[in-house]
């Protein structure tokens, strides 16, 4: 019995340790809600032929860094259904594609998101993040956005409904709810998205990606994207976005709806892509970080991060 209960003791210490050693070796990377992740379509959609709840598969086209390390590889795979399906009118309505995406694989690992189409095309872009300010505290939940019949290249373009209508509702609201893309909805064409198609998916729910430390580190490329979400960075882009009128907020150094919405235009402004993300080009154009180095490298701040005003949360 002492030897069986000796034996038993010695595989409980080596199972904590191998434990231990797991989770040294796993662990994550926070990937914050309203991240934005560019994509190319595998699967091609079609309002005269797609149904609600299709499949569809597109990948990552552009690597996510946090703090030098990658969370979102290029070439992960997304996936996604079909949420609503308008087929079009000749001479009348154009054809409406609705989707949702719901799982990322990341190195092998599957991980359930919520995240809703976007575009990164600066009059779509400007018109959906438009729309989602008319939603009651910029939430996110009442957003559809939705291919629309009739767009250049891929035959699709993007825009958002208001009032997040679906199903039946979602012709009577696409009429006066488009905004400079509502045009589009009489031309009577079929929403078409081909394989191929680049658009891209915001995140409505945060996600937690694990990363091996002791896995070899990856090869960065020029066109990676690098984000910052620190506080102090976030603090400053927001001070410097108030200083430029983009921003009317706290400088409280969270990143939330009001502040990706203020990033996003001040982007488009400046003829970058409006992700509403803090990205290395976007923090260099606002003087908040003087050099970057290397992927996920915070470099060095010029003192214009919210240390030298309004950093107490409040304007004055």
């Amino acid at each position: 019995m002492k030897k069986s209960k000796g034996l038993i003791e010695i595989a409980a210490v080596i199972t904590f340790g191998l434990f231990c050693a797991g989770d040294l070796l796993a662990q994550t990377i926070n990937v914050p809600s309203g991240t934005v992740i560019e994509l190319r379509m595998e699967t091609g959609l079609s309002s005269g032929s797609s149904r609600v709840n299709d499949a569809f598969r597109a990948t990552v086209t552009r690597s996510v860094w946090f703090d030098g390390r990658i969370a979102v590889p290029r070439d992960s795979r997304v996936e996604g259904r079909v949420t609503v399906v308008q087929p079009a009118a000749p001479r009348s309505k154009s054809g409406v594609i609705g989707v949702s995406f719901t799982q990322i694989t990341i190195d092998g690992r599957r991980y359930a998101i919520n995240g809703a189409l976007t575009s990164l095309r600066a009059d779509e872009r400007r018109q959906i993040l438009d729309q989602e300010g008319i939603v009651e505290g910029g939430s996110s939940a009442g957003r559809n956005t939705v291919f629309i019949g009739g767009g250049a290249g891929a035959g699709a373009a993007i825009g958002a409904m208001a009032g997040g209508g679906k199903g039946a509702g979602i012709g009577a609201l696409a009429g006066g709810g488009l905004g400079i893309l509502g045009a589009l909805f009489a031309n009577g064409n079929e929403a078409q998205v081909p394989p191929g198609s680049e658009m891209a998916v915001v995140l409505l729910r945060g996600l937690n990606v694990a990363v091996n430390n002791n896995a070899p580190p990856r090869q960065g490329r020029d066109d990676d994207r690098t984000l910052y979400i620190s506080a102090d960075l976030v603090r400053g882009a927001q001070t410097a976005l108030y200083q430029r009128r983009y921003y009317q907020g706290p400088s409280n150094g969270r990143l939330d709806a009001g502040t990706r919405r203020a990033i996003a235009h001040f982007q488009i402004d400046n003829n970058q892509p409006g992700t509403g993300d803090l990205d290395r080009e976007t923090a260099i154009e606002l003087g908040i970080v003087r050099y970057d180095n290397g992927n996920g490298g915070q470099g060095r701040n010029n003192g214009n991060n919210g240390n030298n005003g309004n950093n107490d949360g409040r304007r004055r």
